[in-house]
């Protein structure tokens, strides 16, 4: 369960955390099964895979920028014509 206090930025940086986990098991898994032969190649797609997201999901990184772009949007007052 997600506790009620969480915002929505760190909401979304809980998610991509755990992508950045998935495609680093993912990296490793392809190279327990063979299909990515080179063992330096693994970590260094994995590495990388993960340092973009965690970028991406740093305090201000590109997810901050959309979830604050996303919630200046939902709090402007709408005209009512």
């Amino acid at each position: 369960m997600i506790p009620r206090h969480w915002t929505l930025l760190g909401l979304a940086q809980w998610l991509t955390g755990a992508v950045a986990a998935l495609i680093g098991l993912g990296v490793i898994g392809l190279y327990a099964s063979g299909l990515l032969p080179d063992m330096a190649l693994a970590l260094i797609l994995g590495a990388l895979f993960m340092a973009a997201i965690w970028f991406a999901a740093d305090e201000d990184g590109l997810l901050a920028w959309l979830v604050r772009r996303y919630e200046v949007e939902r709090d402007r007052p709408r005209r009512r014509d």
